[in-house]
């Protein structure tokens, strides 16, 4: 543990030094602990985790190409397969990226196809590179940053194996027409009530919270609420398998992603956690999309839905002598496509929706695989009494101290982040809603960098128990501008999440 703790705990000057040292700390202890109970546990130990088992897959194209090299500070030399568009030098990006053991795939723009096709197949592209040598994949938008020292906890807790298909978050979106034509959209979403028993699991986490804050219970006790939380995941977490009436095709033609009875989706820009058993389900979608790709890019969108036709029928014709038949017109392709409705094609190509995370998704519903949650955030980010800590470098007295941590708490608070808001005046125990993944986010964020940077220093400092758990973070640029002052503060928050983790320091 000497190298997580020397070279996972960067020294910077004042409040930034503070930070590294006591999350890198936390960490250390958290992950030496966790270990030694592995050690002693041959079950536990089935369930290790350790950096070589990841995946890092980033999709993005070239006027954002820089988002890659600012996420190297969190990623840390943890194996990474980027997905880009053709406007890049391809060569000069692996040779560069082969000490930050990175590799690339180019996916161009196709003609009348959405630009969400890229990281639809991002993942597919590195499953194929990659099958069998990692268990998890992490997979969000460029801006997405993991803490891995935070997955790596969060997977050992829940007990879960990469055979399984599973894709584990807590930050979803749901989506349900109205009676007026309208889409009402509810962000974030923790649980994914599909899944069987959720709902009555979220009814008794309430009930459970209700209780403990009746009873009086105080920030002080904590710890207990830790104990309670690890202790019923002390069984394998399942995962989230849906019902057959929760797999069929779309029936709501006018917004088959947003139905009356409602549809739930991740967010991409707070990540998400896949196994290698997910991908191994899927990855036979991937052959039968080959054909699509290389017609559309050669002869534009035409060509791709009367490859895609052919594919889809077995490859036999309609004409005399097994000869194909004259192309389709789009709607009867859509209709061929809806005939595999477990694939990444029929998805996408039927143009089912404009968004990456929203077509994923809906092709894992189909495939019958729901969302795994992870355990509630087990901490308040904004205890009712700040962590003792010293007074900043270059304070003069006790009092600038303290109104250095009320500068700090009035930064959270303006966050209006559940985990935050909901029971920190009341003191009682953390809300179910208090999540890991971007759980100091909003989806969509609006905020720009600098702050979203900020508040995570901010609870860095007051919480260092409950920052340790957090899994993911989103900044998004403002205004899509990504210039160098953004990036700098990518990064910075990449170090930031990455102060527990020792990887490679290049």
């Amino acid at each position: 543990m000497a190298s997580c703790c020397g070279r996972g705990c960067p020294l910077r000057a004042g409040d930034e030094r503070r930070v590294s040292e006591r999350i890198g700390l936390l960490a250390c202890l958290f992950l030496t602990v966790t270990l030694s109970a592995a050690a002693d546990d041959p079950e536990a130990a089935a369930f290790s985790v350790s950096p070589t088992d990841f995946l890092v897959v980033v999709p993005t194209h070239h006027a954002r190409i820089g988002t890659v090299y600012a996420s190297r500070s969190w990623r840390k030399g943890v194996r990474t397969h980027i997905v880009v568009d053709d406007q890049v030098k391809l060569d000069a990006l692996r040779t560069m990226g082969l000490r930050h053991n990175e590799s690339f795939s180019a996916m161009p723009d196709l003609p009348g196809v959405p630009g969400s096709l890229r990281l639809v197949l991002a993942p597919l592209l590195a499953h194929r590179k990659y099958a069998g040598k990692y268990k998890w994949m992490l997979l969000g938008d460029d801006d997405t940053l993991f803490s891995l020292t935070a997955v790596m906890a969060m997977l050992r807790e829940m007990r879960v194996s990469h055979t399984d298909p599973l894709a584990i978050s807590d930050f979803l979106v749901h989506c349900r027409f109205e009676a007026d034509g309208k889409r009402n959209w509810k962000a974030p979403v923790t649980r994914d009530l599909r899944c069987p028993g959720a709902a009555a699991a979220a009814a008794a986490a309430d009930l459970a919270a209700a209780a403990a804050t009746t009873a009086g219970s105080s920030l002080d006790g904590l710890a207990g609420r830790a104990t309670a939380t690890t202790s019923t995941t002390s069984q394998p977490t399942r995962p989230c398998m849906l019902p057959p009436e929760h797999t069929g095709p779309p029936r709501f033609r006018e917004a088959p992603d947003c139905p009356p009875e409602g549809q739930t989706y991740f967010y991409g820009g707070a990540g998400i956690v896949l196994s290698h058993g997910l991908l191994e389900r899927l990855v036979v979608n991937h052959v039968r999309t080959q054909p699509v790709l290389v017609a559309a890019s050669d002869e534009g969108r035409e060509a791709a839905a009367y490859a895609a036709a052919a594919v889809l029928l077995g490859g036999v014709g309609g004409g005399a002598g097994g000869a194909l038949p004259p192309a389709p017109p789009a709607p009867a392709v859509a209709a061929v496509a809806a005939m595999d409705d477990a694939s990444f094609y029929a998805v996408v190509m039927s143009s089912f929706s404009g968004y990456g995370d929203t077509s994923m998704s809906e092709a894992w519903r189909r495939a019958g695989v729901g969302f795994t949650p992870p355990p509630p955030l087990p901490y308040q980010l904004l205890p009712k009494r700040a962590a003792a800590s010293p007074p900043p470098v270059g304070a003069a007295s006790a009092a600038a101290a303290a109104a250095a941590q009320r500068q700090l708490r009035k930064i959270v608070k303006h966050s209006k982040v559940p985990c935050v808001s909901a029971s920190a005046s009341r003191g009682g125990p953390p809300p179910p809603e208090c999540r890991r993944f971007a759980a100091l986010g909003h989806y969509n964020e609006w905020e720009p960098p600098a702050d979203i940077l900020a508040r995570h220093k901010a609870v860095a400092l007051i919480a260092p128990e409950a920052f340790k758990h957090i899994v993911s973070a989103h900044m998004r640029p403002r205004n899509g501008l990504v210039d160098v002052p953004y990036l700098l503060q990518l990064s910075e928050l990449g170090k930031l999440l990455a102060s527990g983790y020792a990887g490679s320091s290049s």
